[in-house]
């Protein structure tokens, strides 16, 4: 590319980022000022979001970057209610629905601000992302020679995983169904036991890297069937999120090995696809008949977070005290059970009655940043996750920076309903994980090139 070219592209850059930040705050400007009908405000809001999607879908070369699936899961988790709007489902989209009794809505003021904590984390997200892109492909190297020992740790380690999922489904089924995962969640993980536990995270994370290292594709199908034969009863238990974004990620990595796109008319069908799935496994879960819907359905159920966001933002001063607790209990959250997040005392504000049975509502990373530091801290947090993803995708062509993608992507794209911390303690999780296979690989390698030099096995 020539210097001229190059300028070209840095002009349509800085022209493109500067609409959308001038969108964003003439948006704000008309909240603030009373010019803009929430109906209206929400509309924009969908139709900025909708145009940010196809934007990164566009210039990362067909959604080829964190950013993309990062913007599509803030959408369906944040603005998929806002479709009522359009679709007459649902009729209020702003009220809170999420475990109340009687829906109610929240002031005015408190429904803009929820609209531009949204608007301008996207755009926050997306403008690091857009500004430091380059085509990145995870090409094959050194991890090659790692895939015959980790096919061995996987013989080994997998079953320990397939009889966890299925300790755990057993006893989550004879023990009041899904809602004793969060009545009862410490007899659930001392079913299986702390060694089957330990041997089963290191299994399943086997499973991941040789899906990330393996190029050959009949071993590919072969992985991807395992990962549904044991990730079937984690759908079985009522894990829909860790399933569907699991998916996802195998989708991208797929993406990254080969420089290939998301290819919309499969993306769209799989949309259709999980969401029929979805409300079949939420009703097998909950031991109640269901009622299929649609895609757009499904989208305006899972969008009832933004209610998650909307508390956040009308009760600050009664939960923005606790920070700190929620920060430790996201940051230690993958590792042990606790009730220290914003959830919990979300779902203890709204329904004491139903907590105490089990049952709760998801949180957002966006009201962590608006307990930290109000519109103020939503942007410069947006800002710093933009650079995150960004970096990822940047190191992703390395063996180690595809590792630590993989680790912690899943968990990150998910935060539109998890806790701004959440990931840390997810990634840590799967690089131990990782990191186990990896001494074990190191040792069992060392001891068979000293027996092979001391003449002990046959190098064929």
């Amino acid at each position: 590319m020539d210097a001229k070219s190059e300028n070209l592209g840095r002009m349509r850059i800085i022209l493109e980022i500067t609409a959308w930040l001038t969108l964003m705050v003439l948006g704000r400007l008309a909240l603030t000022l009373d010019l803009l009908p929430i109906r209206e405000a929400s509309v924009l809001c969908v139709i900025l979001m909708s145009g940010l999607m196809i934007a990164a879908w566009y210039n990362f070369e067909g959604g080829r970057h964190p950013c993309f699936l990062f913007l599509v899961m803030l959408f369906v988790f944040q603005c998929g209610r806002l479709l009522g709007y359009f679709t007459g489902y649902p009729q209020d989209p702003l009220n809170i629905e999420v475990q109340v009794l009687i829906p109610y809505g929240v002031s005015r003021l408190s429904e803009g601000i929820t609209l531009v904590l949204i608007a301008a984390s996207a755009v926050c997200v997306y403008i690091p992302c857009r500004l430091s892109y380059r085509r990145v492909v995870f090409s094959a190297g050194p991890e090659q020679a790692w895939l015959r020992p980790l096919y061995i740790l996987l013989a080994v380690t997998l079953p320990f995983s397939v009889y966890k999922s299925y300790t755990y489904l057993s006893y989550i089924r004879s023990h009041g169904g899904y809602m004793s995962i969060f009545t009862d969640s410490q007899a659930v993980l001392q079913s299986a036991g702390t060694p089957v536990r330990i041997v089963a995270l290191v299994g399943t994370s086997v499973l991941l890297l040789l899906y990330l290292f393996e190029r050959r594709r009949r071993y590919l199908a072969l992985l991807l069937a395992l990962f549904f034969f044991v990730s079937i009863m984690d759908l079985l238990i009522g894990l829909r999120g860790k399933f569907f974004v699991q998916i996802l990620v195998f989708w991208f990595i797929w993406n990254l090995k080969t420089g290939k796109r998301f290819n919309l008319t499969p993306l769209f069908s799989s949309v259709a696809v999980i969401s029929v799935l979805a409300v079949l496994v939420a009703g097998f879960r909950e031991n109640r008949a269901v009622n299929l819907i649609g895609p757009i359905g499904f989208v305006s159920q899972q969008g009832v977070s933004i209610n998650a966001t909307e508390v956040a933002v009308e009760k600050r001063v009664l939960f923005d005290k606790h920070i700190g607790r929620y920060i430790l209990g996201e940051l230690r959250g993958a590792f042990v059970p606790n009730s220290d997040g914003f959830d919990s005392d979300l779902s203890l504000y709204l329904n004491p009655a139903a907590y105490s049975r089990g049952y709760g509502t998801a949180s957002s990373y966006l009201a962590d940043e608006y307990f930290i530091g109000g519109i103020s801290g939503v942007v410069i947090a947006s800002l710093i996750i933009g650079v995150v993803l960004s970096w990822l995708h940047n190191h992703s062509g390395s063996w180690m920076g595809a590792v630590l993608l993989l680790a912690s992507l899943g968990s990150i794209v998910y935060m539109p309903r998890f806790g701004l911390f959440s990931p840390f303690s997810d990634t840590a999780k799967s690089l131990l994980g990782m990191g186990v296979a990896y001494v074990v690989i190191v040792l069992t390698t060392s001891g068979f090139d000293f027996l092979l030099h001391r003449g002990f096995v046959n190098e064929k």
